[in-house]
């Protein structure tokens, strides 16, 4: 796969196996990002297998997917109902043979009148009829007894028969014990999967190493380095572990995202060595990522990626890259292939609030396209993805929000429109995940959506204009309108030429961050953005270059 360039970034491959078990050394290029290798290595090849399971089950005799969890659930009911009927038919075969061997000691008992019995009984038929008269047997234990061999009569063979009937006695207690207490029955249940647990439980044979290397030990001495046709030392550290185990992740890492859709995660002690590195509130360098989204990740094992395909993905955040090793990765790149084909970029990238019962999804196309989800919807997730919102030809999704009960939508384009919209059921319903949505508002010729943020009606909202003209508007300033509406005119353009570049809602907000076409990044203070009505231009917010316009508007994290 190397030389046929399916597989890019490394330099050398070496298998080291030997009787002590299996070891390929992969080396890697100088300006290769080990993350992305390890994927390319885990989607095309044997190091990483995956595979898909449909959880169909039959419950009461109904076919039923199920996810993991119930599937577990439905497995020990009908493990239990198993033992129920295995208990049941256990305690009627002790039953019937408690019954014969009472049988056979009451014969014994009084084998002076069953001897007489016989000998005096023309055959088989009559002796049995008047054993079953004389001595008040059934008609089993008269078979029993005219079955029954002369070496039973002995006194140890009696004997015998008494010990068993004591054992049949006490096993018949307790399979009533068990069938008539749940309590018992479950601690058989567990009885019995422990002993499978111990007969096929065999040791992991793979052992997975979390191998930490000492930083000093990456740069090998000249006597060390490989030339391709020598074996490595196989003590040497440096060459003995993966590339992803080079960091140890603390609890209180945190995960970021850039603004280009980059993501990686960072210790406290690196952010705190680059905060002190860098001064407070300065812009981004020309054509540098900044930061738009950052959360700790704790115990939280998966992070959620929504693309703009309109299709969610779990993504391992033991596959997301340390800060240490590149930011250079964008989230997309992390996804499986068949993610990468449908999707060109990420809308989102969050952990599942752990309110997320209380909260609901917003979904807003490229063309217009609103949609409301129940968050309930993503108890679905697996590892395939999953449709949120079903896009038309051409259409992609652009923005995304987790709303609560009482705020609203405020929705922009690039004439300098604003649609207010309340998040009810009258004007965004929540939908089915398969469902397309419904326009939202409607669209001049040559005008597109430019931004939309969710909001309290208390809230204010910064708009700027592509020539550098800003201000702040109440949401309440705005009317509050209906789906399909027009909207209301929220700027007055200072030129025909001057468009809406975007909005942001400007709530628990000290700084935003301007991008320009000329990849400039600008820091613009909130409260230098004065408070104005719907219909004023708003005032210069920056000197800008020739010909340079403003693209975007960022929160400053």
């Amino acid at each position: 796969m190397v030389n046929q360039c399916r597989i890019e970034g490394i330099s050398d491959i070496r298998d080291e196996s030997d009787r002590s078990g299996m070891r390929v050394v992969i080396e890697l290029k100088k300006d290769a990002t080990a993350q992305k290798v390890l994927h390319q290595l885990y989607r095309q090849t044997a190091l990483q297998s995956n595979f898909g399971t449909i959880m169909l089950a039959l419950v009461d005799n109904k076919p039923v997917q199920l996810p993991l969890r119930n599937v577990l659930e439905e497995f020990l009911k009908f493990r239990e109902t198993t033992l129920r009927r295995q208990y049941s038919n256990e305690l009627e075969e002790a039953s019937q043979r408690k019954h014969l061997v009472e049988g056979l000691l009451l014969a014994l008992n009084q084998i002076d009148e069953v001897i007489e019995i016989l000998r005096h009984a023309p055959d088989g038929t009559t002796a049995k009829i008047r054993l079953q008269e004389e001595l008040d047997l059934s008609p089993n234990q008269g078979d029993s007894i005219l079955a029954m061999p002369m070496r039973r009569l002995t006194g140890l063979e009696k004997q015998k028969l008494e010990t068993e009937l004591a054992d049949l006695q006490e096993r018949i207690d307790g399979l009533n014990n068990v069938l008539n207490d749940r309590n018992e029955l479950r601690k058989s249940l567990k009885k019995e999967l422990r002993t499978l647990k111990r007969k096929f439980g065999d040791e992991r044979r793979t052992r997975i190493a979390n191998v930490m290397v000492d930083e000093s030990s990456k740069k090998l001495p000249e006597s060390k380095k490989s030339t391709g046709k020598k074996k490595a030392d196989k003590k040497d550290p440096a060459l003995a572990v993966s590339p992803t185990l080079t960091f140890e992740r603390s609890p209180q890492a945190k995960l970021k995202v850039t603004n280009s859709g980059s993501i990686y995660w960072q210790n406290p002690a690196v952010e705190d060595a680059t905060s002190k590195s860098s001064e407070t509130n300065t812009a981004p360098k020309k054509g540098e990522d900044f930061l738009q989204h950052t959360e700790i990740i704790g115990d939280r094992d998966k992070l959620i990626v929504i693309t703009d395909s309109g299709k969610a993905y779990p993504l391992p955040v033991e596959e997301v890259p340390s800060s240490l090793e590149s930011t250079e990765l964008p989230a997309v790149e992390l996804l499986s292939e068949a993610a990468q084909r449908d999707a060109k970029t990420t809308v989102a990238h969050f952990f599942l609030p752990e309110n997320y019962k209380d909260l609901d999804l917003v979904f807003l196309t490229q063309k217009g396209i609103i949609k409301r989800l129940d968050s309930c919807e993503l108890d679905a997730l697996g590892n395939r993805g999953l449709v949120l919102v079903k896009l038309k030809d051409k259409d992609v999704l652009q923005y995304f929000s987790f709303t609560r009960a009482g705020q609203e939508m405020v929705i922009a384009t690039t004439g300098g429109r604003i649609l207010r919209l309340p998040i009810n059921d009258a004007q965004i319903p929540i939908m089915g995940r398969n469902a397309q949505g419904n326009r939202v508002m409607r669209l001049r010729l040559k005008e597109s959506l430019i931004g939309c943020d969710a909001v309290d009606a208390k809230d204010s909202i910064a708009v700027i204009t592509q020539q550098g003209f800003g201000k702040q508007i109440s949401v309440n300033s705005l009317r509050l309108g209906n789906r399909g509406d027009i909207g209301t005119q929220a700027i007055q353009f200072s030129s025909k030429e001057d468009l809406l570049a975007g909005i942001i809602s400007t709530a628990n907000k000290k700084n935003i961050i301007l991008t320009t076409n000329i990849e400039r990044r600008l820091v613009l203070p909130v409260n230098s953005l004065k408070l104005a009505e719907k219909n004023s231009p708003g005032e210069k917010i920056g000197k800008l270059k020739a010909d340079e316009i403003i693209t975007g508007i960022y929160p400053f994290i």
